[in-house]
């Protein structure tokens, strides 16, 4: 998921939670005591969570990260969906399929003729033993060649590349 979507969906829920608790607030003054406090602290911990999420996204999208290593495998996330499906949606919106091949290269069809839309790509950039698969579209894949070294730039927490260039 990416760091755009996680910001909007965290800012959605939190003028929802804050919404309700205007409109409920009262009503949590009434409830039993251990209740009222178990209210009480969900309208802490939930905004708080909120807020952390939001922090971290607005991290993502304001200073991505910089991370320079050799490829050691390039992997499909998996495929879905049908291609009659998608060949039906090609031939009646062609615009937004057009545009979706260009911005990222894809979806694909696979020989057993599902679609694969994204892939992991691992970098391991010698600061650790252990690595973790960047999310990348079907056009950054293709820079991506397993034993190569690349410069890639994405969302650290979102793990999602934005771009990938030959070091």
């Amino acid at each position: 998921m990416s760091a755009g979507y996680r910001l909007g969906s965290a800012l959605f829920w939190l003028v929802g939670w804050a919404l309700a608790w205007l409109f409920f607030r009262d009503d949590a003054a009434q409830l039993p005591p251990a209740a009222k406090w178990m209210a009480y602290a969900l309208g802490i911990v939930v905004p708080a969570w909120l807020l952390y999420r939001i922090a971290r996204s607005l991290a993502d999208l304001l200073a991505p990260a910089e991370v320079t290593g050799q490829v050691l495998t390039v992997s499909q996330v998996g495929t879905f969906g049908d291609p009659d499906v998608y060949e039906q949606l090609s031939r009646s919106v062609p615009w937004f399929v057009d545009w979706n091949r260009r911005r990222t290269g894809g979806p694909r069809l696979t020989p057993e003729g599902g679609i694969v839309g994204l892939y992991f790509v691992v970098v391991d950039d010698g600061r650790s033993d252990e690595t973790q698969p960047w999310v990348a579209t079907p056009k950054l894949a293709d820079r991506c060649a397993p034993g190569t070294v690349v410069r890639l730039r994405g969302q650290r927490w979102a793990r999602r590349m934005l771009a990938a260039e030959p070091a």
